[in-house]
């Protein structure tokens, strides 16, 4: 009898670890395994830096352009639907939405004698798109404001992407480039590339261009369980129940 039960608590277990296990090994992004249909998933991803240029895209105008190190760690919370046709590795792509990021500030620059602050803030889009299952191209916009001299002003999206490469003058006037880098899904870093210029000649930041890199960190997929994982889990538990019912009559029975 012993036996019996210690084969059912076995295989309650082995349910419950089924229905708790991550398809993804060590990596802490899975794809398509961490976009289940219909729902899709929730997971966080940490901005933790990275660099801002600021010049007016011509270096015969601008003389030097303007550098700044970003530090600013903030994270923010994606809703990910299901993968669109996963045939396998290599194909596949999801929709990313978020409510806001919280004042994402770029740094403060002298614009015309008065200091601006450029900043991201806002609900934004983008997207995941499967390379191979190790690496994943995502982007990502992302309102852009500031306020200068008291005044605010509002840029609209700017397009953060892994597979974008820039072209801005350095600090020194210096023609350079900052190319983004794909999500390694095994570490989740990734790094966003976006440009934005202002072409509104009525604009009091008319020329101007702004140039950034962000580092992204972390993605934490949610551990809301799949519906089919918590049938798994509760058949798991009855059989534990099950099993200990057995017992208790066993001996009853043998008394």
């Amino acid at each position: 009898m012993k036996q019996i039960s210690y084969t059912l608590a076995a295989a309650a277990l082995c349910l419950a670890s089924q229905a708790s296990a991550s398809t993804c090994g060590t990596n802490k992004l899975c794809v398509p395994g961490d976009f289940p249909s219909p729902d899709g998933a929730y997971f966080n991803m940490d901005l933790l830096g990275g660099n801002v240029h600021l010049d007016l895209g011509q270096a015969a105008l601008t003389g030097p352009g303007i550098e700044t190190t970003l530090n600013n760690l903030q994270p923010i919370t994606f809703h990910a639907s299901p993968f669109a046709n996963p045939t396998g590795l290599s194909v596949g792509t999801s929709t990313l939405t978020y409510s806001a990021i919280s004042h994402y500030s770029l740094g403060t620059f002298s614009v015309y004698g008065f200091d601006a602050e450029f900043y991201l803030e806002g609900a934004g889009f983008g997207e995941l798109v499967d390379i191979d299952g190790i690496q994943g191209n995502w982007s990502l916009n992302v309102p852009l404001r500031a306020t200068w001299n008291g005044v605010f002003f509002d840029f609209g999206n700017v397009l953060l992407s892994t597979a974008a490469t820039y072209s801005y003058y350095s600090a020194h006037n210096a023609l350079s480039t900052i190319s983004g880098q794909s999500m390694d899904y095994a570490t989740g870093d990734a790094f966003l590339a976006g440009q934005a210029s202002v072409t509104d000649i009525n604009n009091p930041f008319y020329g101007i261009r702004i140039t950034l890199g962000l580092n992204g960190n972390d993605p934490v997929v949610s551990s809301v369980p799949e519906p089919s994982a918590i049938w798994q889990l509760m058949a798991g538990l009855g059989m534990l129940g099950a099993a200990a019912r057995f017992r208790t009559r066993s001996r009853v029975a043998m008394a």
